[in-house]
């Protein structure tokens, strides 16, 4: 389970009030993004050793 979390830092240092409901445009735009990477870096990445 992927818990999503939004802030303003520059208002909310603390990380104390969750944005993710008041901006879900933008939380879907970086939910892709994050996504896009992981897929990105998952081929690019070395067989495990054993």
């Amino acid at each position: 389970m992927v818990i999503l979390e939004l802030y303003n830092l520059k208002k909310d240092i603390g990380e104390k009030n969750n944005l993710i409901n008041q901006y879900p445009t933008i939380v879907n735009r970086l939910l892709e993004k994050m996504i896009a990477f992981r897929q990105k870096i998952k081929k690019k990445a070395r067989p495990a050793v054993e």
